[in-house]
């Protein structure tokens, strides 16, 4: 149960983060949207844990 609200965290860091980083201009779209499909990933493997 904790690895997966970690897991889950650590997505949702991710996936805001970059999408933070792509409004500063501190990241170009390509590096963005890997950080937020890798996030997308870690949220659903944290949900999947769950069950």
């Amino acid at each position: 149960m904790r690895d997966s609200i970690i897991t889950t965290g650590i997505g949702i860091f991710l996936a805001l983060g970059s999408v933070g980083g792509l409004e500063q201009g501190t990241m170009n779209l390509g590096q963005a949207g890997v950080m937020i499909l890798i996030g997308i990933v870690l949220i659903l493997i944290g949900i999947r844990e769950r069950r």
